[in-house]
């Protein structure tokens, strides 16, 4: 009986691993198309693109600021920082959210860092997201 018990569970724990690992063996690739050439499709792009230099720039070019791109701009329906998180953007994700007023903060604290480059067998599914901005 001892030997059944042992069989199981190494069944089990492989068919756990196995899971745990296939489930990450597929990583996707975001690229963001804009629907025209406004600033605040702009600026949405750069949150999900996680281009910080573009974000600042179109930033400084709203005469109102950070802190009111952050409360007013929507992209695809959602505010600006929740949607540079929402496609893994966490830098511009945190600079927006520490400009933002308190409602549209986000909180980054369970951020998980995975080196794709690192694994060089892993399938990539790619998306293509078309941004528009309210």
């Amino acid at each position: 009986m001892k030997l059944n018990y042992s069989i199981i569970t190494t069944l089990l724990f492989a068919g756990t691993f196995s899971f745990a690992t296939s489930a990450n063996d597929v990583a996707t690739k975001y690229i963001f198309k804009a629907m025209n050439n406004s600033l605040n499709t702009r600026i949405c792009t750069a949150a999900a693109n996680n281009d910080m230099p573009k974000l600042k720039q179109a930033i400084r070019k709203d005469k109102f600021g950070a802190r009111h791109v952050t409360s007013t701009l929507v992209c695809n329906d959602k505010d600006v920082t929740h949607f540079a998180a929402q496609y893994n953007a966490y830098e511009t994700a945190e600079y927006l959210s520490r400009r933002a007023p308190h409602r549209f903060k986000v909180n980054l604290d369970d951020v998980q860092i995975i080196d794709l480059a690192f694994q060089s067998n892993v399938k990539q599914n790619i998306k293509v997201i078309y941004i528009s901005a309210k």
